[in-house]
């Protein structure tokens, strides 16, 4: 586990140092989520977090339905019943 001391500056800015950037593949301009719990926070990037939502998806679709027809085909019921 990786632990970083930083300080809050002007404008509520914290600045990310290099090793812990390295740690999560982060670059200059990508964005980041900053899940706060139980007066934690947690920064995730972006990547891991759609990686993260799609394994849960992919656990959870035990009939490994194509999940993107089935939104296409909702979709389309409901524009044809407008």
């Amino acid at each position: 586990m990786l632990e970083f001391r930083v300080q809050l500056t002007e404008g509520g800015r914290l600045v990310i140092p290099i090793k812990c950037r390295k740690a999560l593949n982060l670059a200059i301009g990508d964005e980041v989520i900053i899940k706060v719990l139980d007066d934690e926070a947690r920064i995730y990037s972006l990547q891991h977090a759609l990686k993260s939502a799609q394994e849960l998806i992919k656990k959870r679709n035990k009939k490994k339905l194509k999940l993107t027809d089935l939104l296409i085909k909702e979709r389309r019921a409901e524009a044809k019943n407008e």
